[in-house]
């Protein structure tokens, strides 16, 4: 469980948003991901995980087809290997110990951290 507070939750979302104005190609790359994370019903987590080569066993989808699953990581391995990703990890490394990866990608939807405060579960 994480506990977002609002300076953290602002903290990051002027990252999100100096990520957005210095590489806005990756951003839109970026939320395509979270997009299609959401389609496919999984968790921020996973993707975080993936993302940042952490092993994501324990936040794996179940009963899925192993082929989505392979088209998922293929559209997640285009997004690590464009340019400025490091900025993108880095951003992400900064800040899911303060408030998570659901939260991140929230914010980068352009949710507000006002809506966001309070805990966090990641089952």
């Amino acid at each position: 469980m994480t506990i977002a507070s609002m300076s953290d939750l602002q903290t990051t979302k002027l990252a999100v948003e100096e990520f957005k104005t210095a590489h806005p190609d990756l951003f839109d790359r970026f939320v395509h991901l979270i997009h299609l994370t959401r389609q496919l019903q999984f968790k921020f987590h996973y993707m975080g995980c993936l993302l940042l080569n952490v092993n994501p066993d324990k936040y794996s989808p179940k009963c899925i087809d192993e082929f989505v699953i392979d088209l998922y990581k293929k559209e997640l391995s285009g997004l690590k290997n464009a340019r400025g990703f490091s900025v993108l990890k880095q951003l992400l490394t900064e800040n899911y110990q303060e408030i998570g990866y659901a939260n991140i990608c929230k914010l980068a939807l352009g949710e507000a951290p006002k809506s966001l405060i309070g805990a966090s579960v990641v089952k």
